[in-house]
């Protein structure tokens, strides 16, 4: 006769298993609970480009900025003593031909010179934020921030002066840049008026406003 096969259950083999796959699920539910995606508000985010010309001073103004922001869940805040939480992942976008000035002539010669049909969008990445407000402080807090924009094809690095700020589950970030249309390969636009040539200057400074919310879930 055969022996019998002796199983033996070891009680401590049971817990440490038991403990690891507790553990295992803690973490998913931890890591999955780590970051939320941000959405841009409908109609609540404006962005303006200021410029000059050789009869008077412009403003193009659109309300609307698409994109996303994807950060951690104490963000901003954590982003002051967090490298990590420093580097978000951002994308905005810009469509060209939502930038209106109430005047249909230089809507067209602008939207021709950034090429508004191949390259319907500006859009920007970032990089990294570097803190300026200190640890614990409430409100707007303020950074530097480092990304890339892309105009009409062309991208370089920009650096400017942002604020955000938590309100209540939503995200404000308000920022301001200034910058040369020459430096995007953009040829300032002429426009003629009343059969007169205006010469747009080559300098823009872009402001925005952007208002996101957490993603909806699926139902």
């Amino acid at each position: 006769m055969k022996p019998n096969k002796l199983t033996v259950t070891s009680p401590s083999l049971k817990i440490t298993c038991a403990t690891l796959l507790l553990a295992v699920a803690s973490f998913a539910s931890v890591t999955a609970q780590e970051t939320v995606r941000y959405e841009p508000v409908p109609k609540a985010s404006t962005c303006t480009m200021d410029g000059t010309s050789t009869l008077h001073d412009w403003t193009m103004t659109s309300s609307t900025i698409t994109g996303y922001i994807e950060a951690d869940a104490n963000f901003p805040y954590s982003a002051l003593t967090n490298s990590a939480a420093a580097s978000p992942k951002v994308v905005a976008n810009f469509p060209a031909r939502t930038f209106l000035s109430g005047k249909a002539a230089m809507d067209e010669n602008m939207q021709k010179a950034v090429n508004a049909d191949k390259f319907w969008k500006m859009e920007y990445r970032l990089i990294s934020l570097k803190p300026i407000s200190k640890p614990g402080a409430t409100g707007p807090l303020e950074f530097e921030a480092l990304g890339t924009l892309t105009i009409a094809g062309t991208t370089n690095t920009n650096t400017m002066p942002i604020k955000i700020e938590k309100q209540n589950d939503k995200l404000k970030v308000a920022g301001s840049t200034s910058l040369k249309m020459t430096t995007y390969k953009v040829t300032p636009p002429v426009v003629s008026v009343l059969g007169v040539s205006l010469t747009t200057g080559d300098d823009l400074k872009i402001k925005f406003d952007w208002v996101l919310a957490p993603k909806k879930k699926a139902p």
